[in-house]
């Protein structure tokens, strides 16, 4: 898990929002890139990705992510690590292969995140579990 300080550019007529380059990511492996929205109190968790590696953003809203390593060979097994993200906090949070993740809409108004993959998507190499099931109890 590695998390990136990003730019906005704010000017009078509107902000750019940096997300991700080569200049600053030369390994990144672009697959594919998409919007998602979430709507306010929403949680949706939990999910990894065996082959992809993901690339979080929050342009609008926030959401708070939890990323959980249940990996044996990994130093941080059965670990846990938190962060909001949003506007006022706007970070990459890259995600690697392996590793579990969820989160929760905490804005008022629905939360848009940017994912950007370095694999296109294939539902079949993903998997997810139920809230419910899960090994990690954690106070959303």
């Amino acid at each position: 898990l590695k998390i990136y300080d990003l730019s906005i550019y704010n000017h009078e007529r509107g902000s750019l929002l940096h997300i991700l380059s080569l200049k600053d990511h030369p390994d990144f492996k672009f697959g594919e890139c998409y919007a998602s929205e979430t709507k306010p109190q929403v949680i949706k968790a939990w999910k990894r990705h065996k082959k992809i590696a993901q690339n979080l953003v929050v342009v609008s809203g926030e959401i708070n992510l939890v990323i959980y390593d249940d990996r044996n060979h990994s130093s941080s097994i059965n670990k846990y690590y938190a962060i909001t993200l949003s506007r006022d906090n706007y970070k990459l949070a890259h995600i690697p292969k392996g590793l579990w993740y969820g989160f929760k809409c905490t804005s008022k108004a629905n939360a848009i995140i940017i994912n950007c993959i370095d694999t296109p998507y294939d539902p079949s190499e993903s998997e997810g579990c139920q809230i419910e099931k899960f090994p990690l109890s954690y106070e959303w």
